[in-house]
């Protein structure tokens, strides 16, 4: 069974520490989420250490889908 790396989700949803696709090579953090009509997302990078600057991802529709990596593999690789 194969399933998608990402999941796409609703800024509204995003969390402390959700990981985020912020390109296909790029995954990040979620370091701060707040706002009620739009969502302000701010992130690092998933190998920057916790006291390297976060940086603003955008300012969001609070329905506007962001891609969430999934946290699980369905599989393991090695089971074909």
């Amino acid at each position: 069974m194969t399933v998608s790396p990402t999941t796409p989700t609703p800024a509204y949803l995003l969390r402390v520490g959700t990981v985020i696709l912020e390109s296909p090579d790029h995954h990040a953090v979620v370091t701060r989420a707040f706002g009620t009509r739009r969502i302000k997302v701010w992130c690092r990078y998933v190998w920057q250490r916790e006291t390297e600057a976060q940086w603003l991802l955008g300012n969001f529709d609070r329905d506007a889908l962001v891609e969430v990596v999934n946290s699980r593999p369905s599989r393991r690789p090695d089971e074909d």
